[in-house]
């Protein structure tokens, strides 16, 4: 007995340090590592169990690593649990809004997309925000100026910047848009394999200029694979293994995509003269790469009571949406909420600016 649980505490623990260097590892040196840090949560949860149980079993000196190794991992995993206290800011004058809205359909029903698209707008509205990124938004064109027009009057904010579209077509694209209450100087858009994945927009706020990063890293554009995270109890074992390997293929494809978009933003970041503030769909984990390549030297707004959790259809508390800021920036009130409109909750944040700059 007591040699299966040594050989279970070894397996679970060196798992944890696999996902763990998940962060560090990029995919294209070794895919394991990013798929076993899918798993981290989990196997730290695990470790924390058995803990206790190779005390009692007076295994001491395993415990003792198991500890270690927990402590190691510890702010890791709080970027996937939370235990806040407090989260009510006062004095933060400024709000922002992320959601990838998945084209404004509702994917459990038939959505018009017009229809859906003014009454999100009526939302934002309503919520008073300083500044919105949104993702896949829904755009068409010329033929169809009312997706255009509503956006520009519609959205109660006077800046407004978009990821390129064709205008002359008559199918719909599905763009980045950052919109703000104060003045837009700059912008810049930038693209990976023909496609806008991320912009920025510099925009000049009382205290100084921030530069925003709105980003949509590669989806891995799971369809009936999605069902492998409702665990479906109807699904027969080889159809969900057949799934499996199709979504191990999509996995590998998107961690590679998305390794080479982090680097693009994160060399732009560096190069920044402003103050920088991330928001968007990293289709990624806290522990992944791409998390730990764009938060180097930045904060987490996203704070929450227990697991963080913004895709929405997944049993599992999945955390892929995120704002960032660099520590000129202080945020808080951070919540998530959920409008029905996409398979992402939104994402929203207090801030403020600390110091001035021009």
């Amino acid at each position: 007995m007591k040699f299966i649980i040594r050989f279970f505490a070894w397996t679970v623990v060196s798992l944890l340090f696999v996902s763990y260097s998940a962060g560090y590892i990029p995919p294209s040196v070794s895919v394991i590592f990013s798929l076993a840090g899918l798993g981290f949560p989990y196997i730290w949860i695990t470790v924390l169990i058995l803990f206790p149980i190779l005390l009692m079993t007076r295994i001491k000196w395993l415990a003792f690593i198991s500890l270690a190794i927990l402590g190691i991992t510890s702010p890791v995993f709080m970027h996937h649990f939370g235990v806040q206290l407090n989260h009510e800011k006062n004095n933060l004058p400024y709000s922002i809004y992320d959601f990838n809205t998945f084209g404004l359909r509702d994917p459990d029903t038939a959505s018009d997309q017009i229809k859906n698209q003014k009454a999100f707008h009526e939302i934002l509205n309503k919520g008073h925000y300083s500044l919105i990124c949104l993702q896949e938004y829904p755009m068409k064109g010329s033929k169809h100026g009312k997706f255009y027009q509503q956006l520009d009057e519609g959205l109660h904010l006077p800046y407004k910047s978009l990821s390129s579209y064709y205008w002359d077509q008559k199918f719909t694209d599905y763009i980045l848009v950052t919109a703000s209450r104060y003045l837009i100087l700059d912008e810049k858009i930038f693209s990976y394999d023909s496609l806008n994945f991320a912009m920025y927009s510099d925009i000049k706020f009382p205290e100084g200029v921030i530069r925003v990063y709105n980003v949509h890293f590669q989806s891995v554009k799971l369809t009936s694979e999605r069902k492998l995270l409702m665990i479906n109890r109807h699904i027969d074992p080889e159809s969900a293994f057949t799934q499996m390997v199709y979504a191990l293929k999509k996995l590998r494809t998107a961690f590679h995509h998305r390794e080479k978009q982090a680097k693009i933003i994160a060399e732009s970041i560096r190069s920044s003269p402003y103050p920088v503030i991330i928001a968007g769909d990293f289709n990624d984990t806290p522990v992944s790469f791409v998390y730990r390549t764009l938060k180097r030297g930045m904060r987490d707004a996203s704070t929450s009571r227990g697991f963080k959790r913004t895709y929405k259809y997944s049993r599992f508390p999945l955390q892929i949406d995120y704002i960032l800021n660099s520590r000129e920036i202080s945020t808080g009130n951070f919540k998530v909420i959920n409008n029905n409109l996409s398979d992402h909750f939104a994402i929203s944040s207090g801030f403020r600016v600390d110091t001035k700059n021009n």
